[in-house]
C-alpha cells in the first residue's frame, strides 16, 4: 500500500476498534481524496462511496437476484465470524478489520473496493474444492485473471482473489475476497476495472450462476480448465518446502504433482506454497502489497 492508502486503512481500523471517536479535517481530506466517506451507524461505520465507483449493496436487489437469505454489513472484523440463523445464507461486508485466509493469515481490505463474502451451505452440501474458484475465474478470465494453485487468482498487479472452504459446526462455508478497484483507486494488487465494467452485485449474482453450473462438470474437467490458466506451467522449476522440484501438473482432483529436481519419485500434495525458482523471471509476482505472504 502507498502511504495514503495505509493511513486511510488505519483510520477506519481505529474507528472500528474505538481508538478514536472523531476525524481531524486532514483525515477527512485523506478519505475524500480516494472518494470515501465513513458514516456512523448503531453497530459501527458504513462506507459511502462518494464517486459511486461501486454502488452500495442493495438488500432487496440482491435478495431478488439470489433467492437466499442475505446479511449485508458495513465494516466488520470478518464475514467468517457471522453466523446466520438459517442455512443456506450469504454474508457480505463492505470492509473487514480482521479478515483471514488459510492458516489464519491476515487479509486486509481496501474499504468498498472489494467483494468480501461468506456463503453458508448445509452440511450435506459439501462444496467441491475448485467449484467456487473456477466459477470466479470464468467471470474474470477475459480481464487476465490466472490461477495460482491451490486457491488464488492473480493478474499482472498481484493477487486479486483468495478462496477459503471451512466446516463450521453443522454447516460448511465458502468464502472469498476479490479486490476490484477502479484504475486510479487502490491500484496495487487489485483488478483495475472501470465502474462501467464491474458491478459488485452483478458479479456476485453471476458468480452464483457459475457456481450452480459447476455441478454439471466433473471435477476433472474443472481442474483441467484451471490448469490451462495456471501461473505455473508444466515442467517449471519451483520450490516446495525449500527444496527444488519440477512442476508436473495437477491430478484429476487438483493435487499438485511435483518431482524432485535431483531425481526421485513423484509427490502429490494438496496444500502448501509452490514458489518459482526464478521469481524475477515470473510474469505474475507473488508480492502483492494488499495481502499477506502466500501459503
Amino acid at each position: 500500500m502507498s502511504t495514503l492508502e495505509t493511513e486511510c486503512y488505519q483510520i477506519y481500523l481505529n474507528l472500528r476498534t474505538g481508538l478514536i471517536c472523531s476525524l481531524f479535517s486532514e483525515q477527512y481530506q485523506l478519505l475524500s481524496d480516494i472518494g470515501l466517506k465513513l458514516q456512523e451507524t448503531g453497530s459501527g461505520y458504513t462506507l459511502i462511496d462518494r464517486h459511486s465507483y461501486h454502488p452500495p449493496y442493495d438488500f432487496l436487489v440482491l435478495s431478488r437476484l439470489l433467492s437466499i437469505p442475505i446479511e449485508i454489513h458495513g465494516i466488520i472484523p470478518t464475514t467468517l465470524d457471522k453466523h446466520p440463523p438459517q442455512i443456506p445464507a450469504l454474508i457480505i461486508a463492505d470492509g473487514q478489520t480482521a479478515g483471514r485466509g488459510r492458516y489464519q493469515r491476515q487479509w486486509y481490505s481496501p474499504v468498498g473496493r472489494q467483494i468480501l463474502l461468506t456463503y453458508h451451505l448445509p452440511f450435506q452440501e459439501l462444496p467441491r474444492p475448485y467449484d467456487g474458484l473456477w466459477a470466479l475465474w470464468r467471470l474474470l478470465r477475459d480481464y487476465g485473471a490466472v490461477f495460482k494453485w491451490p486457491n488464488d487468482l492473480y493478474h499482472h498487479s498481484g493477487k486479486i482473489a483468495g478462496f477459503l472452504i471451512q466446516s463450521q459446526g453443522p454447516n460448511h462455508t465458502l468464502s472469498f475476497g476479490l479486490n476490484c478497484s477502479t484504475p486510479s483507486q487502490w491500484p496495487i494488487g487489485s483488478l483495475g476495472l472501470g465502474p462501467e465494467k464491474l458491478c459488485r452485485m452483478k458479479l456476485i449474482s453471476q458468480w452464483f450462476e457459475q457456481l450452480n453450473q459447476a455441478t454439471a462438470h466433473s471435477q476433472e474437467e474443472i481442474v483441467a480448465d484451471l490448469m490451462k490458466a495456471s501461473m505455473i506451467v508444466e515442467g517449471e522449476e519451483i520450490f516446495f518446502e525449500e527444496e527444488c522440484y519440477l512442476f508436473k501438473g495437477l491430478s484429476h482432483n487438483g493435487l499438485a504433482i511435483i518431482q524432485p529436481q535431483k531425481g526421485g519419485g513423484i509427490r502429490l500434495i494438496g496444500s502448501g506454497s509452490l514458489r518459482p525458482s526464478d521469481p524475477l523471471g515470473w510474469v505474475f509476482q507473488q508480492t502483492a502489497s494488499n495481502s499477506c505472504p502466500e501459503g
